[in-house]
């Protein structure tokens, strides 16, 4: 997340991708999910994946802690979720946590462990992951936002190779792994190379598709410029279990307001509902996200929605609440950002470690979760 570019970004009405793919049945599949024409199935159901991000805060962000940490990510977290209601959660990796950085590069023993142990939790739980690849090889966030450091993956054609090296040996390890629904494959890219996005993307998908063809296979959009403004465009990827993902944060005066990485000033938007946002104004801004992903031939999730909490409450749980409920008139399972966080004031978290979910928010999750 965190970006400025972002908001740009979001302000327009995105162009989407061209490429159509056969209606396909779950039924000789059971036990994973899959696509069928613009939904999602499950063992003879429809599903609505309905949830939360979880993610480890002390290694994700930083490009050189390769090591998950074992004591964020808990077992209670989620029994939980499943109290809450929760039927998925997308949980964001990194390359980094899978291959050792230093030559020869073997794959880490340790990250896998760590993915196993929070396989367990879910499996116990009877809840769902999607693997998020939200940080690529080399350690640096890709959020929209193009700066020097995250265009050294972008112009290293090594570490794009030892990115999709990643993902095959994902497949090959959880080809079979019923827990997990999807594989987000890569989370916000921040290039304005498309063609080299949608060509990475095309060979992630080859790549995984050696040793698994369980698993959806999800995907965000590049970004283009077009008369001097940005837009978002989906690749084309030639496989029929595909999803699209969404992200969803506006008003970003609201959602984004007072902090370093947000927005400032004469545009911050201090209160929800105000006299430009309420309700169908979340709805509207929501709907032309939702159709630019192209919803009559992709299942469309939204993946990612939050909102900065101040030290008060100035209308976030309303504004939560408000994109659930366009969200779930739009047909589209939903999932907030994020769950967990070093502290509560001036981030989207919804709780700290060893604290308690903001306790109104929560209950709106939940009730929500539980209409499904």
């Amino acid at each position: 997340m965190k970006s400025s570019l972002k908001f740009i970004l979001a302000s327009l009405l995105p162009i989407a991708g061209v490429f159509m793919f056969a209606s396909q049945t779950n039924a000789a599949n059971p036990g994973f999910v899959s696509v069928s024409g613009t939904e999602l199935w499950l063992d003879g159901s429809r599903l609505m994946p309905v949830g939360i991000n979880h993610l480890d805060n002390i290694s994700l962000w930083s490009s050189t802690s390769t090591i998950p940490n074992s004591k964020w990510i808990t077992k209670k977290d989620f029994a939980d979720f499943k109290a809450a209601g929760f039927n998925s959660v997308r949980l964001a990796v990194k390359s980094d946590y899978f291959q050792d950085v230093k030559p020869p590069h073997r794959f880490s023993a340790k990250g896998f462990v760590w993915l196993d142990t929070i396989i367990g939790y879910a499996k116990a739980n009877n809840i769902k992951l999607v693997l998020d690849m939200h940080i690529p090889t080399g350690g640096m966030a890709q959020d929209y936002n193009v700066y020097p450091e995250n265009q050294v993956f972008w112009n290293d054609a090594w570490l794009k190779g030892r990115y999709v090296d990643v993902w095959r040996e994902i497949a090959r390890r959880y080809a079979n792994e019923k827990t997990i629904w999807g594989y987000d494959i890569m989370n916000e890219p921040a290039t304005w190379d498309f063609e080299t996005y949608q060509k990475l993307m095309q060979a992630t998908t080859r790549s995984i598709r050696l040793y698994d063809k369980n698993h959806i296979l999800i995907v965000q959009p590049g970004m283009v410029m077009k008369d001097n403004l940005p837009y978002f465009v989906y690749p084309e990827i030639q496989d029929p279990q595909v999803a699209r993902s969404i992200h969803f944060y506006q008003p970003l005066g609201f959602t984004h307001q007072n902090v370093s990485w947000g927005v400032n000033g004469a545009a911050v938007i201090a209160t929800y509902p105000s006299a430009a946002w309420k309700a169908d104004a979340v709805y509207n801004a929501l709907k032309k996200v939702w159709e630019s992903a192209e919803p009559d031939k992709f299942p469309v999730i939204l993946f990612e929605f939050g909102t900065v909490f101040q030290n008060k409450n100035t209308g976030q749980p309303l504004w939560i609440q408000d994109v659930i409920r366009a969200s779930k008139k739009l047909g589209m399972g939903w999932h907030y950002w994020n769950y967990k966080g070093p502290t509560y004031d001036s981030s989207l978290v919804l709780t700290v470690p060893g604290g308690k979910p903001r306790p109104i928010t929560w209950k709106i999750l939940s009730e929500e979760a539980k209409k499904k």
